[in-house]
């Protein structure tokens, strides 16, 4: 198989996984009683993008990002032999880790250093009356559940990449 074959399954893997992870996310920050778009308002202001389009810019960001994971997971396991995707269990399995890697290596820093100090800054411009202690309270009380959250999400995005590339790159390992 071509590199250039596990790339483009990684990318629609990525695409589709990255999808996966909208709804949910939105039904947990609803639950959580914070907007349910407000993670991709953030990562749409930090880029600069103006608040009206800052949702689907940021959406936009997060659709890239599983496109570059994709890409990566896409290379990894066509070049690797070992971890080639032969099998379904082995989709599901190297999608699950690479969910996980990408959770630690890659969320959890953005989480402390983009999401959570602009997410307080445009909480306090849309409360402007109440306490900065107080807006930090409350968000430091939601952050294991916004952890937990994140963590199903990611290990559901890795589960989406390892099958949806596994099932595009089946019939070369027939």
């Amino acid at each position: 198989m071509t590199t250039s074959s596990m790339v483009l399954f990684g990318i629609i893997g990525g695409i589709v996984g990255s999808i996966a992870m909208i709804g949910p996310k939105m039904i947990s920050n609803i639950q959580l009683g914070i907007p349910y778009n407000v993670n991709w308002v953030v990562f749409g202001i930090v880029l600069g993008v103006d608040k009206p389009s800052a949702f689907a810019s940021g959406l936009g960001l997060h659709i890239l990002t599983g496109i570059i994971i994709g890409v990566l997971f896409g290379i990894i396991t066509g070049k690797i032999a070992k971890l080639r995707l032969t099998n379904i269990s082995r989709g599901l399995t190297f999608g699950v880790i690479a969910g996980l890697i990408v959770f630690g290596a890659f969320f959890i820093p953005m989480l402390q250093n983009v999401l959570a100090p602009n997410l307080m800054k445009l909480v306090m411009e849309m409360n402007p009356t109440v306490p900065q202690d107080m807006i930090k309270q409350k968000m430091q009380t939601k952050l294991p559940t916004v952890i937990q959250t994140s963590l199903g999400l990611h290990i559901l995005f890795g589960l989406v990449l390892g099958i949806v590339t596994h099932l595009f790159a089946a019939r070369y390992y027939r």
